[in-house]
């Protein structure tokens, strides 16, 4: 009789082998401009019109930040507080619009790719 410790590692690995030979594994990259943008206009969407609609779009846009090892701690708090207030409220009010927009807005500097910066010689320094 095979035990069950037994049949369970002999299933874990059968299907951890088909998933590494499937070769499905997607590039995780940070966000570009257009991509954060696009998670902006849907956040000012789902503060405007307060819908279940806009509001999972919104989610379905900014849920994959949280998951990519690339971003800072920072706009990774700013994605789970715009996570957390992105839902529909019986009344549309300015708190609720604010609590969804200006994290949305910060996301957009905060987990952006920042540009490579050139060294720059010191014009001070001797040359021999």
């Amino acid at each position: 009789m095979i035990k069950l410790p037994l049949l369970l590692s002999i299933f874990f690995l059968s299907n951890l082998g088909s998933i590494a030979l499937s070769g499905e594994t997607k590039r995780i990259t940070i966000p570009n401009r257009q991509e954060l943008n696009k998670i902006l206009l849907k956040a000012y969407a789902c503060s405007k019109e307060n819908t279940l609609i806009a509001c999972k779009d919104l989610k379905r846009l900014a849920e994959p930040l949280m998951d990519n090892p690339y971003l800072s701690t920072a706009c990774k708090d700013l994605v789970w507080d715009l996570l957390n207030n992105s839902k529909i409220a019986p009344s549309n009010n300015l708190k609720r619009r604010d609590s969804i927009e200006i994290p949305a807005r910060k996301i957009t500097s905060s987990c952006r790719k920042k540009p490579k910066t050139s060294k720059k010689k010191n014009r001070n320094s001797i040359q021999t």
